[in-house]
């Protein structure tokens, strides 16, 4: 059942925080300034109480008081088998604060809620902490999800999780899971062995990859081309990592929680699957999908992501990209001439590099006009 952070019900208070929480106006005041004497697991419970009061001073007094408690208020506090309503309450804002976000993760009786959001936030240390209590992912695998998009997860962490879903038969809603699943089983077909000739070929290509990549994200103005994603352990000092030393799992995650130079590498990556999972990647921005969408050498299947992806479709320039790429489904095309200007009508209509049918049609539609 979802955490809902209402009240907490009055049978369920202490003598001493159902007093505070019902003074009179002054004396409630000054509960909510923290100015009532009583122990640390009484008084994170009236602050939280008072953060719901009908008085809107009374809450912002403390919410204000909440923020400020000192951490070895917290750490015992925290500790204590709290209502999960304030565990929550307070775990979300020591979420950046290690000592204290760790007494939240141990604590046995925090929502799995609670879990999940703090899944998404923490960093390396914590997110260890948490991926190490096998019992409660189990129960509520919503947390492997949230620390695989975490950047600060380490990526043999998140490959630990996910073999633990595959083996409890757990499925994560996750993209392309069912292909992860699969890599994890032994499916996935292995390339064959490469020899050293080929295998420097193929190194070499892909630094006209890299480089490319490189290229496209400084001109979409990404700060951190180089990003910083941890995959492995044994990871070299250098953070971008060759595509060729990447597993597939490894590639997935990277096309779905990578910086926008990861994607521009992935997009070109031959496995289709790797390649989709940068579309999915939350962090694509219009002007991105714009490259993709007029970019001829992309996979078919991707270009046909991309015109049907309505929220892409209020981007004019991903409808121009879309409409000169060949590999648009016709369908696609002609759809999307009506909304053209002009110059980009008549251009198309000269192009040999698109199907004759959608320039005829765009002859048609600029002679219509005119």
């Amino acid at each position: 059942m979802p955490l809902e952070l209402t009240p907490i019900e009055a049978q369920k208070l202490t003598p001493a925080v159902a007093k505070a929480v019902g003074a009179p106006g002054p004396a409630k005041m000054m509960a909510a300034r923290g100015l009532v004497p009583m122990g640390p697991q009484d008084l994170v419970t009236v602050l939280y109480q008072l953060g719901r009061d009908q008085d809107g001073k009374v809450a912002e007094a403390a919410e204000k008081t909440a923020d400020g408690l000192p951490d070895n208020i917290l750490a015992t506090a925290l500790s204590a088998p709290l209502d999960p309503r304030v565990l929550d309450f307070f775990g979300r804002k020591v979420a950046s604060r290690g000592p204290l976000v760790e007494q939240v993760l141990l604590n046995k009786v925090v929502h799995d809620d609670t879990l999940v959001f703090l899944g998404k936030r923490l960093a390396d240390r914590e997110l260890e902490i948490l991926a190490g209590n096998q019992e409660r992912i189990l129960r509520c695998p919503e947390i492997i999800s949230a620390i695989y998009f975490n950047n600060a997860a380490r990526m043999s962490t998140v490959k630990r999780l996910l073999e633990l879903a595959v083996r409890h038969g757990i499925e994560l809603d996750l993209p392309q899971f069912k292909e992860i699943r699969q890599s994890i089983l032994g499916e996935q077909a292995k390339a064959p062995p490469v020899d050293p000739a080929q295998l420097e070929e193929m190194r070499a290509l892909e630094d006209d990859i890299m480089d490319e990549a490189f290229n496209e994200a400084m001109a979409l103005g990404d700060d951190e081309v180089v990003g910083d994603l941890e995959y492995d352990e044994k990871e070299p000092e250098e953070k971008v990592l060759r595509l060729l030393d990447l597993s597939f799992i490894e590639k997935i995650r990277l096309a779905q929680t990578g910086k926008l130079y990861h994607r521009m590498v992935l997009v070109k990556d031959s496995n289709k699957t790797v390649a989709m999972s940068v579309l999915q990647n939350p962090g694509v921005t219009d002007q991105e999908a714009a490259r993709y969408a007029s970019n001829r050498s992309l996979n078919e299947e991707l270009v046909r992501y991309i015109a049907n992806k309505k929220e892409w479709q209020k981007s004019y320039q991903i409808k121009v990209g879309l409409v000169n790429n060949p590999k648009c489904p016709l369908a696609n095309s002609m759809r999307l001439l009506t909304h053209l200007r002009p110059n980009d009508l008549r251009s198309l209509s000269r192009s040999k590099n698109v199907p004759a049918a959608l320039a005829q049609a765009a002859r048609q539609m600029l002679s219509k006009r005119s």
